[in-house]
């Protein structure tokens, strides 16, 4: 098998060229990839992927994801708040932050 990379006019797309077909191999954007790791519940590497690609919008909704996931699928109640308050609270309007009370709320009612 004879393969030859090409780069083309885009220098993120590269031509794998074999004998009898044409393969254009092009990277995955941001938030292909951040759907990924969450559709694969990899919920830190997509939090850090949205910090380092400041994406403020998908790491309010990952942040999110992943508390629920931590509350609910976990029972890791504590985790969950701690992620709320890192991600979610301080880049968040005030609308946001009723699942934030409603959960705690959940809790104190089980606690009493």
């Amino acid at each position: 098998m004879n393969v030859s990379p090409k780069r083309v006019v885009n220098p993120n797309q590269l031509l794998l060229v074999f004998q009898n077909e044409i393969v254009s191999v092009v990277p995955f954007k941001t938030s292909e990839k951040v759907l990924w790791l969450v559709q694969h519940k990899l919920y830190q590497r997509a939090l850090y992927l949205c910090k380092r690609s400041n994406r403020k919008k998908e790491l309010i909704e990952v942040a999110n994801q992943y508390a629920i996931h931590l509350w609910d699928e976990k029972n890791d109640p504590q985790r969950a708040v701690e992620v709320w308050a890192e991600h979610i609270l301080p880049a968040s309007p005030p609308s946001v932050w009723s699942l934030f009370a409603s959960k705690l709320k959940q809790v104190s009612d089980t606690c009493n």
